[in-house]
């Protein structure tokens, strides 16, 4: 397996945010994950192991070489966060 990408959408967004850049990603050759979350459904430290913890989960079960996030706004902060 080659790497996997998880792509985290930012506050007020959903996962179909980030379709046209899973999509890119896929092409180029990368597996991806494309997580939704509640954004204003909860607090960073409520949202973070959830978010990021379920991509992370989703990529180890494809075996990959390496984890990468693409982010965008919040998800970027729940990246860091994690």
């Amino acid at each position: 397996m080659g790497d996997c990408v998880v792509l985290l959408h930012g506050l007020g967004r959903t996962h179909r945010s980030m379709d046209r850049m899973a999509e890119a990603l896929r092409a180029a050759g990368y597996a991806t994950v494309n997580i939704d979350y509640p954004s204003r459904e909860g607090p960073i430290e409520d949202l973070a192991p959830r978010a990021v913890g379920a991509g992370i989960a989703d990529c180890e079960r494809l075996d990959p070489r390496r984890i990468h996030f693409v982010t965008h706004s919040m998800g970027g902060i729940l990246a860091r966060f994690h």
